[in-house]
């Protein structure tokens, strides 16, 4: 048996997954797929927040105050827009695996850093290819 991928509670091995204990058998797994979860919904409440900034700031065009309603608007667009670009960057998308399993849609890992989610895919796509039963 060659072990591919072992580290964080996941091991890849030339026969099998194994994810926090549990062991999926590759010779089981069909379908095999990645995906990109849902982004944090406080990054596009504040990308929402930043847009409805907008309009009372327009409204206020109309007045004697004009310049004042346009600092404004645009103090709390650009605030809001780096609020929204910094959750993004900090809480990005997690990256996910599924397969089927046994006639069940499985979700086998998910992490947030891309180069450990990288690396058991590669892992997984070298096992697969060691293995003539997944071929």
């Amino acid at each position: 048996m060659t072990i591919y991928y072992n580290h964080a509670g996941v091991q890849v091995t030339s026969h099998e997954l194994v994810v926090q204990g549990q062991r999926y058998q590759l010779n089981q797994l069909q379908r095999l797929r990645i995906a990109r979860g849902s982004a944090s919904p406080a990054g596009t409440i504040c990308a929402i927040l930043a847009v409805l900034f907008v309009l009372p700031g327009s409204c206020s065009l109309q007045t004697s105050a004009w310049t004042i309603g346009l600092g404004l608007t645009a103090i709390g667009v650009l605030a809001l827009g780096a609020a929204a670009l910094i959750i993004r960057r900090l809480r990005p998308r997690p990256f996910e695996m599924w397969a089927e399993h046994q006639g069940h849609t499985v979700q086998l890992f998910w992490t947030r850093d891309e180069r450990i989610f990288n690396g058991i895919r590669f892992a997984m796509v070298r096992a697969a290819q060691s293995d003539p039963l997944t071929r």
